[in-house]
């Protein structure tokens, strides 16, 4: 019988699922640069002495996680990668992101039981994803993602990957892809081919639209109807507890200071008539 847990010299890009027990031996705070916030910075080891370190940025996270996290108890860790069936893919985008020209593509994933998990692929990732597709061959594609960032999106969950951590795997020769097959045979479901995710959102909100389901916003103030309802406005402002958004240099994500009709950026010592829109995470 394998042992029930690895020991950090195995933890490897290699395997999708490993399970780590381990001490907490140091727990401290680091300033986030250009942020108003801290970092929950940890560091353990385990009983052959060897050292892995974890960093908590999301401040929902770290104030969940703080009160347990304490130096000298002991964790179970537990790191289970995203794997499924493709079965839909969007066309690539471009969008420019801080200034800078991004490409992505959404693609969607189904586990066995018919789970489906939206996914945003960033970078070298969208021509990896297409060449497997048109040019590798044939049907099912399961994919893996190992090291990715989930997100709570628009009311679903999302995951993307983090550029220079994470790994793609289409249709690797690992013991979790062989498992995933061996399950897909199984299946009684009809099989299925990949969609596009473009044309079947389109006709989603069509069908959307047509149900008569719009509102003004004093409509739904004097309606006591409990429902879901599309509301074209226009925003004219946000109100925030905290500083959600502001306008960086165009050369860097530094915060710049109006001054007349221009904005002056301290680091790049540089005017500009103009500033990126930059929101924070």
């Amino acid at each position: 019988m394998p042992p029930l847990f690895s020991s950090i010299s195995e933890v490897n890009p290699s395997k999708a699922q490993w399970s780590l027990k381990v001490r907490l031996v140091r727990c401290y705070q680091v300033p986030v640069f250009q942020k108003n916030t801290f970092s929950l910075e940890c560091v353990f080891h385990d009983r052959e002495g060897d050292r892995i370190h974890g960093s908590i940025k999301k401040d929902e996270v770290m104030q969940r996680l703080k009160p347990i996290l304490r130096e000298g108890h002991i964790f179970a860790i537990k790191k289970h990668d995203v794997i499924g069936r493709l079965v839909a893919i969007d066309s690539p985008q471009n969008k420019e992101i801080e200034g800078r020209p991004r490409k992505l593509i959404d693609i969607v994933l189904e586990d066995t039981e018919n789970n489906k998990l939206p996914c945003t692929l960033w970078g070298d990732f969208v021509d990896k994803i297409i060449v497997y597709v048109e040019n590798v061959g044939k049907e099912p594609f399961i994919v893996i993602l190992q090291m990715c960032r989930a997100k709570r999106f628009r009311g679903e969950i999302r995951v993307s990957n983090v550029y220079h951590i994470t790994n793609l795997v289409v249709n690797g020769d690992l013991d979790e892809v062989t498992e995933f097959r061996k399950r897909l045979v199984m299946e009684i479901n009809t099989p299925k081919t990949i969609s596009n995710i473009s044309s079947a959102s389109t006709n989603t909100i069509l069908e959307e639209l047509s149900k008569n389901n719009i509102r003004t916003i004093e409509q739904i103030s004097e309606d006591n109807q409990v429902g879901s309802f599309w509301v074209f406005a226009k925003i004219v402002g946000v109100e925030s507890s905290r500083e959600w958004s502001y306008l960086s240099c165009k050369k860097c994500p530094k915060k710049v200071t109006p001054v007349g009709d221009k904005f002056y950026c301290e680091r790049c010592d540089r005017f500009d008539v103009t500033g990126n829109l930059k929101f924070d995470q």
